[in-house]
């Protein structure tokens, strides 16, 4: 598995690449290279399916005393 050590934009910052890259499936052919096992996961999985409910937080937010927030990227 290849891991990112640096990513080169291409553009002086990162929301410019993002803005003309369009469409995120896009960014295979790109940037990846189908080398990035995850982003490929996520392209073989669009909906919310058995891959994406094995890995939900959802199950294990109970009994939570204090106020809490889930961020996920």
């Amino acid at each position: 598995m290849k891991t990112l050590e640096s990513f080169e934009h291409g553009t002086p910052d990162g929301y410019q690449s993002f803005r003309e890259l369009g469409p995120l499936k896009n960014a295979d052919s790109r940037y990846f290279h189908d080398e990035i096992v995850f982003w490929s996961d996520i392209r073989e999985h669009p909906d919310y399916d058995t891959f994406w409910q094995s890995r939900t937080i959802l199950p294990h937010l109970r009994h939570i005393g204090a106020a809490a927030m889930v961020v996920g990227g």
